[in-house]
């Protein structure tokens, strides 16, 4: 990967970490991930209608890889299918981070789709 799209990317990170998308609540279904060996928490409500995720937010607090995977993974995924849910993989969450993630961090990147797995259940 070109080492300038990576800085871009690398600073969207950080963009998302301090400003992440669908942060915040909803009265809806919630569901809670820990990553217990770094201490992130991801609270996740849903909303799901005829099999469609409406709508979700998250809050928490964690690293910038956790909360930007996790912002990401909602923004491709608010409006599809539950079953397209279950089928998010940390390869799936890799690709929209755009960034090389190592094996220590695999947990960080897979936190958000664990609670909102955890939500829609």
């Amino acid at each position: 990967m070109d080492q300038v799209l990576m800085d871009m990317q690398r600073a969207y990170m950080l963009e998302l970490y301090h400003e992440p998308l669908h942060a915040g609540s909803l009265k809806e279904k919630t569901g809670t991930s820990h990553n217990q060996s770094c201490g992130d928490i991801v609270q996740m409500d849903v909303l799901v209608a005829s099999g469609v995720l409406q709508n979700a937010a998250h809050s928490g607090h964690g690293c910038a890889i956790s909360k930007a995977a996790t912002s990401l993974v909602l923004d491709e995924y608010i409006g599809k299918q539950v079953e397209d849910l279950q089928q998010i993989t940390f390869e799936t969450v890799k690709e929209l981070l755009g960034i090389p993630i190592s094996h220590t961090r695999h947990k960080c990147a897979m936190i958000g789709v664990k609670a909102l797995k955890q939500a829609i259940q």
